[in-house]
């Protein structure tokens, strides 16, 4: 955001709570990051500003606090997510394995079935 849109912004943030704007204010939310002359400067473009220019304000803001909320939420069921993921993904890799292991042993006892098969064949013709 522009140095001056957050000088702005934190003015009208204070206005909200039912306080005048003031330099030492906005200096005390804001700390030491902006010069004095660019504070001055701010605050004279809020008090500046029109009654319908501030309602437009707090509904921009409004605004770019819902979608910062959004994107926290979305952040936050992302960071659920990937365990739950990782998890389902290690369980996809177990149960494949198992699959691999039980066709393999199925195919074998198909075999051991057919040649059991053909003894016993093989045993009742000689009887």
């Amino acid at each position: 955001m522009d140095p001056l849109d957050t000088i702005i912004t934190t003015a009208h943030d204070i206005a909200s709570r039912g306080k005048s704007p003031s330099l030492a204010l906005i200096k005390r939310q804001l700390g030491t990051q902006y010069s004095m002359p660019t504070l001055i400067q701010g605050l004279q473009q809020y008090k500046a500003m029109s009654e319908q220019e501030k309602h437009a304000l707090s509904q921009n803001i409004q605004i770019l606090k819902n979608q910062h909320n959004e994107n926290e939420i979305t952040n936050a069921l992302n960071h659920i997510d990937n365990p739950i993921n990782t998890q389902i993904q290690e369980m996809m890799t177990q149960l494949q394995q198992h699959v691999s292991v039980l066709t393999t042993r199925l195919d074998a006892l198909t075999q051991e079935h057919a040649i059991l098969k053909e003894k016993v064949a093989q045993l009742e013709k000689n009887k």
